[in-house]
């Protein structure tokens, strides 16, 4: 597809080669040049001093990363493009929590998505988008995940301080279907009331789900304080690892 194209500096291409995904204006090849022709939020091709090419990111020069790599080959960023992604984090989730309903799909940088965050809930999707390249590209991540799941409802949760660094604005909104304000799920035999449209970062902290595990597991016959307790999800775990209370 083409894009407008933007170069990395020898400084960036040794990040490149370390497998980092976000380039700051220091790393970007004639940065004031590119500013004042590239738009913010732009898909961009990104290619090396020697015109070789070396994938497609978005670019915003109010970020202090200014570029971030979505991908190493070339592509259209489109609604197909999503769905394989998401297709692969899929895969991968299967193998690390099989049958499970409640799991990040998508974390970010971890998936080649930077700036993306996706949170599965039984059949709601709650979608984080931290970025202005990825707010750009917000229809064609609804459009599929609508094809990719089943799905009842998928919630923008984009009340993320880190959009401000983006000059973004905050705002939380159900997308596609409907959805109450608090759901009910169950993880590891334990029910939890998720308020998803108020919450704390998606509702709930999906990526604490081994170090819950790993407290079940040494809790039985100790006392626990949770000190940062929010939904409860640490003391409901040691309670049922045997814990004899949980404050």
């Amino acid at each position: 597809m083409k894009y407008p194209t933007i170069k990395l500096n020898k400084r960036g291409i040794k990040r490149y080669l370390e497998n980092h995904l976000r380039f700051s204006f220091q790393e970007v090849l004639q940065f004031e040049k590119v500013k004042e022709l590239i738009p913010a939020g732009s898909i961009v091709n990104i290619i090396s001093e020697d015109n070789f090419f070396l994938g497609c990111g978005y670019f915003n020069p109010q970020s202090y990363y200014v570029l971030k790599l979505l991908t190493k080959e070339e592509a259209t960023i489109d609604e197909e493009f999503f769905l394989k992604k998401f297709s692969k984090a899929l895969e991968l989730r299967k193998i690390l929590y099989p049958n499970e309903k409640c799991f990040r799909l998508i974390f970010s940088e971890g998936d080649f998505l930077p700036g993306l965050i996706i949170d599965i809930y039984g059949n709601i999707a709650v979608v984080q988008i931290q970025t202005l390249g990825m707010e750009r590209l917000k229809n064609f991540i609804i459009g599929a995940l609508k094809k990719f799941s089943d799905l009842k409802a998928i919630v923008l949760k984009n009340d993320s301080s880190k959009r401000l660094e983006e000059k973004l604005e905050l705002y939380v909104e159900v997308a596609y279907g409907e959805t109450e304000e608090i759901i009910l799920v169950e993880m590891d035999e334990i029910k939890f009331l998720i308020p998803i449209l108020k919450g704390q970062k998606t509702g709930f902290f999906l990526d604490q789900r081994e170090n819950r595990r790993f407290l079940r597991s040494i809790a039985k016959d100790y006392t626990v304080l949770d000190g940062f307790s929010y939904t409860g999800g640490f003391s409901f775990y040691a309670l049922k690892g045997g814990a004899k209370m949980a404050y």
